[in-house]
């Protein structure tokens, strides 16, 4: 995997798996063995199995086909999921977007205020002589946590959590590569922000479904020979 961290518990390996899946650092695929991953995090096969176990349900690995219950590949990326990912979230942020929007007023620009802000740290990161393409997703990751994710039940953001995890592997793989400009990402976003500065619920809604629908068509693409 590329990379060490120090493990206190078995949800620390199911964090650094999930994100190491979602970040594109364990590849759309590729194999993934227990014993491999437990020595490469240096700890034991328990944990990393029941990590395993988890993902699997969540749909982020999967059995090989045709080959021994045991042996699993980091989930495929496809068309079908990038769109039903893509629309999930993007409902389920509108539902938490729509919260915040019946905020008081003076709460609600705080918050806008504070994405605005994430997005002009995103638009520098993307520049062409600015940083670093994988802080900017970090951050654009953070402006939709801030955004909805408080806002939302437990259950709620559960479910939002479980979609997110999906969107984002499609994110990592393939925002670099469609040549998205920092003007074009904030002309996306700025909508989002508009609509709850304003308080607009309906609004601030249809804003997350242009921008998530919009990103699904500009990836599908890079899906078509995969």
């Amino acid at each position: 995997m590329a990379y060490r961290k120090v493990i206190q518990n078995g949800d620390a390996v199911l964090e650094i798996l999930r994100r190491a899946i979602v970040t594109a650092r364990l590849s759309p695929g590729a194999r993934i063995i227990e014993r491999d991953v437990a020595a490469e995090l240096g700890v034991s096969r328990t944990p990393v199995r029941e990590a395993l176990t988890r993902l699997e349900r969540e749909g982020l690995v999967t059995a090989i086909p045709g080959r021994q219950r045991s042996l699993l590949q980091i989930a495929p990326l496809t068309v079908r999921e990038l769109r039903q990912a893509s629309a999930a979230t993007a409902a389920l942020e509108g539902i938490g977007a729509a919260e915040a929007t019946s905020q008081r007023r003076a709460d609600r620009l705080i918050l806008a205020r504070q994405l605005d802000s994430l997005l002009d740290s995103v638009a520098k990161e993307m520049a062409p002589d600015g940083g670093s393409f994988a802080r900017a997703l970090e951050l654009d990751e953070r402006f939709h946590r801030m955004l909805a994710d408080h806002f939302l039940e437990p259950s709620m953001a559960a479910c939002l959590e479980s979609a997110r995890s999906h969107v984002y592997r499609y994110v990592w793989m393939f925002s670099p590569k469609t040549g998205v400009t920092a003007a074009r990402f904030k002309s996306e976003h700025a909508p989002i922000v508009a609509a709850l500065r304003r308080g607009d619920a309906a609004a601030v809604r249809t804003a997350l479904e242009r921008q998530w629908s919009g990103f699904a068509t500009r990836i599908a693409p890079f899906l078509e020979d995969i």
